[in-house]
Parts: structure tokens; sequence; C-alpha cells
């Protein structure tokens, strides 16, 4: 497992143009829908998908399939499900139902893979009549353990959000479902939330951080991976690494406001070397352009999408647009740029 997900990364690293970022969906699904206005730069426009759901969280494409994660209710009800949405026929097909907290999701070839509050679950669609309980016991804040991202290698990527009395909380893992190994490939993260490759192989990540450092109150983070990186949690944050033991600690690419609860990022298909943030608090979805440094990157924030409720997850497509779902309304637009422009 460690050979596959590292040589990948070799891989881009050398050879550019060799890699596709597997953030994005490779399919140009049968996406319809009504205009809808939304707060967005000159240039671009959206479509409100016709489905509703109930506090969605992270959703996938797979082919003509559209597969959505939701609460169902609320936080603590354990009534979350996993919905399968033909989008050719608009047939919907709940998958998985009395779920606690489902806020990751990834389908590979039939197999369901669901985050919840305290466990990884599997779910083979013709062969389970069940999920299974793959890891169990996770250590968390309480609240959910974020989103699963796939690698290159068809390994995944979660988190354990961080609990001070728990010493495997506050990191980030990988797991392979080929030998049932995990290993850790991150610490110093409150919350890890989110992921995704870019198309030269490199791992963006969120980070939700709560609490204080020596009265000051700590932002949210995007992060740049590397191997074995430490980030800093609860000791130590920024760019800048300010608190009372930076030692070791990798420093943030960007960092949001206090609260700002970034919970999805992606590669922008509307320009080069960007990326894009939702924002669930504020309410907004952000732009971050990076630029390289030695052996990590510098980010530069600006506003995109404004003014919508809570935007929890976003999916760039093949055919150059994206996809943004709001929790509060339990609507998943399009955003495409205009071709004029």
């Amino acid at each position: 497992m460690v050979k596959t997900f590292l040589a990948y990364l070799g891989c881009c690293a050398i050879f550019l143009t060799a890699c596709q970022s597997p953030s994005a969906s490779n399919e140009n699904p049968a996406i319809s829908g009504d205009p809808v206005t939304l707060d967005l730069p000159a240039g671009f426009s959206a479509v409100e998908l016709p489905y509703r759901f109930d506090r969605p969280t992270q959703f996938t494409l797979v082919g003509d399939f559209l597969w959505v994660a939701e609460l169902n209710g609320g936080e603590n009800d354990q009534q979350g499900r996993i919905l399968r949405i033909d989008l050719t026929t608009g047939e919907e097909l709940i998958v998985l139902e009395g779920l606690d907290k489902p806020t990751g999701l990834a389908v590979v070839d039939q197999t369901v893979w669901v985050a919840t509050r305290d466990a990884i679950l599997q779910f083979n669609v013709e062969e389970d009549l069940e999920p299974q309980v793959v890891i169990g016991d996770l250590p968390n804040n309480g609240r959910s353990n974020g989103t699963l991202t796939v690698t290159p290698q068809q390994t995944i990527i979660y988190e354990t959000s961080g609990n001070r009395r728990d010493a495997d909380s506050g990191k980030l893992w990988e797991f392979d479902p080929a030998d049932g190994e995990h290993r850790q490939i991150a610490a110093g993260l409150k919350g890890g939330y989110a992921h995704a490759f870019d198309d030269q192989g490199r791992l963006w990540l969120t980070e939700i951080v709560d609490g204080s450092v020596d009265g000051v109150t700590l932002p949210d983070e995007l992060n740049l991976w590397v191997e074995g990186a430490d980030f800093g949690w609860p000791r130590c944050y920024g760019r800048e690494l300010a608190g009372p033991d930076c030692a070791g600690v990798r420093p943030a690419v960007a960092v949001f406001e206090p609260h700002s609860t970034p919970t999805s990022v992606a590669i922008s298909p509307f320009a080069d070397q960007t990326l894009l943030v939702a924002l669930w608090v504020s309410g907004e979805v952000v732009s971050v352009r990076v630029s390289e440094t030695a052996d990590n990157a510098v980010g530069e924030i600006a506003p995109f999408l404004t003014e919508i409720g809570n935007p929890q997850h976003l999916l760039t497509i093949a055919d150059g647009s994206l996809l943004v779902s709001d929790y509060a309304v339990g609507r998943i637009y399009q955003i495409t740029k205009d071709s004029s422009d």
C-alpha cells in the first residue's frame, strides 16, 4: 500500500502531464436542471439539479449515477442514508439507511464506502444485505469523521477528528481494501475534513479547527500534504506558525477566519493553480490561487460563490463544470463558465 500511493506521487512529480486528478469525475453525466441565480462572478451561470435532499454531506458521480450521503434528520438522529440517483431516468434508490452521521462517501466499482461518526463501512451493492464495519471504534470528536478520498491506487484516505484525550485522534490515514491494512500519513489535525488531488498528484486538505492557543482563537486552514506531516494541532497554527511549540510543524498554505468550517476542497476547473474551498459557516465558496515555495505553497484567497446557505461539498466534473451542494436547503447546483469567457 505504501509503495503504490507514494509511487504515484513520484510519477506525477516527474511527468506532470502523465497523471490525471482523481478528485475530478472522469465522466460526463447526463446532468440537467433549471437555471438558478447564484451570487457568482460575471461570466458564470448555474442550474439547480431537480432533486431535494435532507442535509446532504458528501456526494460523488459514477457514470450516470449520482451517489449522495445525507443525514436525513438531525445530526444525532442516526437516520443517515446513502442514495443513488439515475440521472438518465431520475429514479432514486435508497441504498443504505439508519446510519450515524454519514459524512464520507466513496464508490469503487460495486463497493460503497461510508465514513460515519466512529467507523468506516463497506457495502457491496450486488452481494451484501447490510454494511460491514471495516474499521470500528474510530477516535472522533463526537460529531463526524469527515469525507473519504480515493487515491489513484484505489486506497482510501480518511481522518480521525481531534480529541485531546485520545492519542490516535487528530490524524489522517490511508486504508488499503486489498489487504485491510491502514497507516497514519499525517498528524496534528483537529479535523482533516476534506481532501483532493490535483493533476500534479499533490494532496490538498482542509482543517476545521476550534479552541485557542495562548488566547488566540485558532483559524481554519488549507494544507498541502507531504509524507508524515505534522500540521500542529493543538499547539501550533497558521501560515507563519505561532504557538508554544512549533518544532517540526508544516505551515498552512492559507488560513480562513475562525469557525469558517471548510468542509470541502476541489481543484478549480476554471483557473490554473487554483483551488475552491467550501466554507460551511461563512456561507461561501472561495478560490485559493496557490504559488509554489521550496516544498510547500502559499495561497491567495478571493471570493467565488457568496450568499449560499451552507456549502457542503464540491465536485469537479470532466466537462469543466463544478457541482456544489447546499446543506441548508438540500440542493445541488452545477456551475459552468460561459464559453465566451
